[in-house]
């Protein structure tokens, strides 16, 4: 039965995956290719797709145990990381770092920030309009607000020390 499931799954998320790659090829805002460019690119990986396809299914029926828990381990890890990543509003390059993370607003906050308002189409990001805006002051939260304030205070006071200095010499 898990055998069975795990190859229905991986049809449905094998033609989600294709689907998605379609659209992304053939969206204006995505890409600058011509037309027959993106026509040559759909014709040319549907190959690929398709092997990648038979090999599952290849392997499921010789070994059905080892391709669906390998699929299952990686997908589950590489969810939950990336879940963690957008609840605290980094990257995965950013995760290395230990200092503060100035763009942490909270939970839902950071998933309002890269999803937009709460809509049945965060399960399905195929919304171009979202990827259109282009906003460069990002909110940040109070305690590094408080950090960064505090900062500034303390260099007006050394700046404004070097000048008393100055006009004392």
């Amino acid at each position: 039965m898990n055998n069975y499931l795990a190859f229905i799954f991986i049809t449905i998320l094998s033609l989600f995956i294709y689907i998605s790659y379609i659209y992304t090829i053939q969206n204006v805002y995505l890409n600058n290719y011509s037309n027959i460019v993106r026509i040559l690119l759909i014709l040319f990986s549907i190959p690929f797709f398709i092997c990648y396809y038979w090999s599952f299914a290849k392997c499921s029926i010789v070994n059905p145990g080892y391709v669906d828990d390998t699929w299952e381990n990686f997908f589950l890890k590489m969810n939950c990381q990336y879940i963690y990543f957008i609840s605290k509003n980094i990257t995965a390059i950013e995760s290395s770092y230990s200092d503060m993370n100035p763009y942490d607003l909270g939970i839902y906050n950071n998933w309002k920030a890269v999803f937009d308002e709460f809509t049945w189409k965060w399960f399905f990001p195929l919304n171009v309009e979202c990827a259109q805006k282009t906003n460069y002051l990002y909110p940040l939260n109070d305690k590094y607000m408080n950090i960064i304030n505090t900062d500034m205070n303390d260099f007006l006071l050394d700046n404004n020390n070097e000048n008393i200095k100055e006009d004392g010499d």
